[in-house]
């Protein structure tokens, strides 16, 4: 279980879910926490398009967390476990991307008889004319023994600043119904008016995870735009502060970034701590992921750093 709230408009995509993989125990149906941060967020950047893509559903597919799995089938390399990869040779056009995940997601459902489906909610950018884009959010939906559908939402004129929004997961349904009111045709144009609707989607995931098990209070946001280049905000927004303890032995604060995926190459998902803001990223795109503490000092030197988040593997 999860959820993802995503608003999108000419000028700004923002996509938020929480961070928490839960298992359901087959004797007694008791919902308990598996993966505190997991991953479910995947961007790419591709030649006519910038899309994040977050899903809700199975938290598995075979053996790999559904994360993985996205990035895999995205990114077209079958053999994608993280950390940082060389330039993709595969088209990359974001409607080519779709089409992998509905092939992929056929295959891998068609060998499930019953349960859980998977949902990806795909908000972002696409690029129809030169120098020109509009706005986009899709849903895939994917259940077992049943072809995948993808449906494509109105986001209205291709320069309209009004907000278009959309969520999946397992959020009741009035809060979802709430959320869509307060931001569905919202003009949105300033950069404090950006803060704000951030805030209140992250402040939704809290509120979907109060009210029951299998949603964390942990958020991630996503925020892509463009100036120059293709830019990637990510924030991760714990309940409570994170730390880690380095291999010095100095506690500083962490914080997560989903993948990025590009032509010109793949960062997996990864823990940042200590240094404010900043991050690795495929050349011609500028990743930024907001470390909350701001820069951490041992005496002269800058504590800072970037390692893979390594993942549990499947619960039994």
């Amino acid at each position: 279980m999860t959820v993802v709230f995503s608003a999108v408009n000419a000028g700004v995509v923002i996509q938020v879910s929480d961070r928490l993989v839960s298992k359901v125990e087959l004797r007694n149906g008791r919902i308990t926490d598996h993966d505190l941060a997991a991953n479910k967020t995947v961007v790419v950047i591709s030649p006519d398009a910038m899309v994040s893509m977050s899903y809700a559903g199975l938290a598995y597919l075979g053996d790999d967390p559904t994360d993985v799995w996205l990035a895999r089938w995205a990114s077209g390399n079958l053999s994608l476990t993280g950390g940082i990869t060389l330039p993709l040779r595969i088209p990359m056009q974001v409607q080519a991307v779709i089409d992998r995940l509905t092939v992929g997601l056929e295959d891998q459902l068609a060998r499930v008889s019953h349960g859980f489906g998977v949902q990806v909610l795909v908000a972002g950018r696409q690029a129809r004319r030169k120098d020109e884009a509009v706005p986009i959010l899709w849903r895939v939906s994917a259940e077992p023994g049943q072809a995948p559908t993808v449906k494509r939402l109105n986001t209205g004129p291709r320069k309209t600043m009004s907000m278009s929004f959309d969520a999946i997961g397992s959020a009741e349904a009035a809060l979802v119904r709430q959320l869509a009111q307060e931001v569905q045709g919202v003009d949105i144009r300033t950069p404090v008016e950006v803060d704000e609707l951030e805030v209140k989607l992250v402040e939704a995931v809290r509120r979907a995870s109060n009210s029951g098990p299998g949603i964390g209070p942990n958020a991630m946001s996503v925020r892509l735009w463009t100036n120059q280049q293709p830019r990637v905000f990510a924030r991760y927004w714990p309940a409570e502060d994170e730390d880690i303890r380095t291999s010095s032995g100095t506690v500083v604060p962490a914080a997560y970034s989903p993948w990025l995926i590009a032509p010109t190459g793949v960062i997996g998902p990864a823990i940042h701590y200590g240094g404010g803001i900043g991050g690795m990223s495929p050349e011609g795109v500028a990743l930024e992921v907001h470390v909350p503490a701001g820069p951490v000092w041992d005496g002269d030197t800058l504590v800072a750093g970037f390692d893979i988040h390594d993942r549990p593997p499947p619960p039994r």
